[in-house]
C-alpha cells in the first residue's frame, strides 16, 4: 500500500510543482521545443544550480537542465522530474540580461534574466560559469552587458 501512496503523492508534487511557472513557457513554447530530437538537441548540456519563476515563486533546485544553442535555451527537467514538465526551447529574444555572479562560498555563476509576457511570467536562471563561453556566443542582443559583478 505504501508504494502506492508514495507515487500517487509524488505526482501530485510534480503537478503543482509544475504550476509553479513551468507549465505556462511550456505551453508557449512547445511547438519549438517539440521540433528538437526526442531525447533534446545536440550540444552541452548544463546543470542548473538554480532556477525560478516569477509567477508562482517556485525554485527549482538541481532540477533542471539546459542546453544553449543558435536558436535559444532549450529547458529539460532531468528524469525524477518530468512529469508535468515538458521540454521548452525558449528563444533568446526573451532574455533581458546575463550577468556574471561571484559567491562567496558558492562557486562563480551567471545569472539569466528572461521576461516575456504578463502570462507567462519571468524566469531567473543561474548557469555554471563554463557555460559563460556559449553564452557569449549565442546571446548578441547585449553581449556588452555579460560582465563579472554582484555577489550572489
Amino acid at each position: 500500500m505504501f508504494p502506492v501512496i508514495g507515487v500517487g503523492l509524488w505526482v501530485v508534487v510534480c503537478f503543482f510543482v509544475a504550476r509553479s511557472g513551468w507549465e505556462r513557457f511550456a505551453r508557449k513554447y512547445q511547438a519549438l521545443g517539440k521540433k528538437t530530437i526526442k531525447l533534446g538537441p545536440l550540444g552541452t548540456v548544463h546543470d542548473v544550480p538554480k532556477m525560478g519563476f516569477r509567477i508562482g515563486r517556485g525554485w527549482y533546485r538541481y532540477m533542471v537542465r539546459v542546453i544553449l544553442m543558435e536558436e535559444g535555451i532549450y529547458f529539460r527537467a532531468i528524469l525524477p522530474f518530468r512529469l508535468f514538465h515538458s521540454p521548452f526551447l525558449l528563444p533568446w529574444s526573451s532574455v533581458r540580461s546575463v550577468e556574471k555572479r561571484r559567491g562567496y562560498f558558492v562557486e562563480d555563476r551567471y545569472q539569466v534574466e528572461v521576461v516575456d509576457d504578463e502570462d507567462t511570467g519571468s524566469i531567473e536562471l543561474y548557469l555554471p560559469a563554463e557555460a559563460g563561453e556559449e553564452l557569449q556566443k549565442y546571446w548578441l542582443p547585449q553581449p556588452e552587458s555579460v560582465s563579472a559583478g554582484g555577489k550572489d
